[in-house]
């Protein structure tokens, strides 16, 4: 009896299956950028291309199998292309609640900046620092992540983030002198050493640092470094309470900075947080009946839209959130994708933008 061969047998040996194809593979297919096909696969509405372009995409894509169901990719990579980004809890009862949702969005589009974006979704994970279930809260997030963005680590979680690095990439943020792990940060020395320069060249004699955070953070601890090392270089002199740390909310700020205000050996140059220990520190500056600009110059560290549209103008460090996220998220998907071997560690230089509030 004639028996029919199968194609197995015809071909002699396993059919090699076809990989699904990628969005690269769609762009190329369909004759556009990466960047047109990705946001067309995205099926996000808001992106200005024609209907005419975004119907032949998704033609070229319905042709050759293109899926974008995350399930069916976990389920083939064993990866969720999710990407979490743990920050820090605001202090709700404060107005760093306001500015810190809208730092989040300028982090968020940092991110929507870059094109590899359109792989992934994002998991936004809030923590508290002084948690005793920190590491438990954390490690039911991480179950569903391919990598971590981690902001502003303490001192005491770096055991906690090499451990986790064992089980997903991750990278660190505002993390300088942390050289274990990938970060990206932005050049916080730099930063503080050309305020305090700035000061001292607006004729400042007598110079102060004030910040809300402890020396457990990383970023914190090289702002105090750079602040004393600058002073002293400029032949300034330094005592032990003209750097104030770990104080709270605008009430805090506001009675360090009028301590200092008033003092026997008065400043006359301030270093200050924003928002509102910004609002605090003006509050001081006024009880002590003194004209900022003239008689005490200050500067604000990190821009918020707050000391944006002060009057009169407060100068400002700005910080480029939306380039250091960008970077971020682009080292951490090489990181997935088994592109990075070995710690890389990535400065973001900072700027300042000056007015009246050191000008006079």
């Amino acid at each position: 009896m004639a028996t029919r061969k199968t194609e197995k047998q015809r071909s002699g040996g396993t059919k090699p299956k076809r990989s699904r194809p990628r969005i690269k593979d769609i762009a190329r297919y369909a004759g556009v950028s990466y960047s047109t096909a990705a946001r067309v696969l995205s099926r996000n509405g808001n992106y200005a291309i024609s209907s005419k372009m975004r119907q032949h995409v998704l033609e070229v894509a319905r042709k050759h199998g293109y899926s974008t169901d995350p399930f069916a990719r976990y389920m083939r990579k064993q990866r969720s292309h999710i990407i979490g980004i743990c920050g820090v809890m605001p202090r709700m009862a404060s107005d760093a609640a306001s500015s810190y949702r809208i730092e989040l969005n300028r982090r968020v589009a940092g991110i929507h900046a870059s094109p590899s974006s359109m792989d992934y979704n994002l998991m936004l994970l809030l923590r508290d620092d002084q948690a005793l279930d920190l590491e438990a809260r954390l490690a039911q997030g991480i179950a569903y992540m391919d990598g971590l963005i981690y902001v502003s680590p303490t001192t005491k979680q770096k055991p906690l983030l090499k451990r986790f690095a064992k089980r997903v990439p991750i990278v660190l943020e505002d993390a300088e002198g942390l050289d274990d792990l990938c970060s990206v940060s932005v050049d916080q020395y730099a930063a503080i050493e050309s305020a305090t320069r700035l000061l001292a060249n607006r004729g400042c004699k007598r110079l102060a640092l004030l910040t809300h955070h402890g020396t457990e953070y990383y970023h914190n601890r090289i702002r105090l470094e750079a602040f004393r090392k600058t002073v002293l270089s400029l032949g300034m002199a330094l005592d032990g309470d003209q750097v104030v740390v770990n104080y709270q909310g605008r009430h805090g700020a506001r009675a360090a900075a009028l301590n200092l205000l008033q003092a026997r050996r008065p400043i006359d140059g301030l270093i200050a947080p924003r928002d509102e220990e910004l609002v605090g520190v003006l509050d001081a500056v006024e009880e002590a009946g003194l004209t900022l600009g003239k008689d005490v110059k200050l500067i604000s560290v990190n821009e918020t839209e707050l000391s944006r549209h002060m009057k009169p103008g407060i100068s400002v460090v700005r910080f480029p959130a939306e380039q250091v996220e960008r970077e971020a998220f682009e080292l951490l998907v090489r990181m997935i994708e088994g592109q990075v071997h070995g710690v890389e560690h990535i400065l973001v230089p900072a700027s300042i933008v000056e007015r009246q509030s050191t000008t006079g």
